[in-house]
């Protein structure tokens, strides 16, 4: 929704954020390998929570399969050479 979106924009207004049910989410995060979970101050509302996740890229290849995970701090060249050679290898 509109929350998300103002969230993602914070960092880049390409991001596209992505939600669904429970169950959903579930699924997408065990298929990305991405873990989550809610985080709240001892003595907070129920509705005063941040989210702890993995953060960092994903890489899948043209069939939406997972390649790789690049961490949050790696160097842009080196993102860069990684997603070079698995296009390489995706046109073999």
């Amino acid at each position: 929704g509109k929350v998300l979106k103002t969230y993602t924009e914070f960092f880049d207004p390409r991001i596209l954020g992505l939600t669904g049910s429970p169950e959903l989410v579930r699924r997408a995060a065990e298929s990305f390998r991405i873990q989550y979970e809610k985080v709240r101050e001892p003595g907070a509302a129920a509705d005063n929570y941040t989210m702890s996740h993995t953060a960092g890229m994903v890489l899948l290849d043209g069939r939406g399969r997972f390649l790789a995970r690049f961490p949050y701090a790696m160097p842009a060249s080196e993102v860069g050479e990684r997603i070079r050679a698995a296009l390489a290898a995706e046109t073999r």
